[in-house]
């Protein structure tokens, strides 16, 4: 998401005043708020006491972290072909 956009007065002439738009980054409250750290829900999957849940509730986590498993593969195919075509583009050979 873009930072909002501030208006900003240059200076006032006597033409009158001169008004710019520009993309000044304000900071907000979440700017001040740490960012979690990459792998985090992973390692409290893993964590997880497994006693808690029921047969059922087991095999829906299972199948939601296959669905969890395929999108990984996914954005691993889709890097991987970029990679490639930049490779490619760039290798003066």
């Amino acid at each position: 998401m873009s930072p909002p956009l501030a208006i900003v007065v240059i200076g006032a002439f006597s033409y009158g005043f001169v008004w710019f738009l520009a993309t000044e980054a304000v900071m907000t409250f979440e700017d001040l708020e740490p960012r979690p750290q990459g792998g985090e829900a992973l390692k409290a999957l893993g964590r997880e006491d497994l006693d808690l849940y029921a047969v059922d509730e087991l095999h829906e986590r299972i199948a939601t972290l296959e669905a969890e498993i395929q999108r990984s593969r996914a954005a691993i195919d889709g890097k991987s072909s970029k990679r490639s075509a930049a490779d490619a583009l760039f290798n003066f050979r």
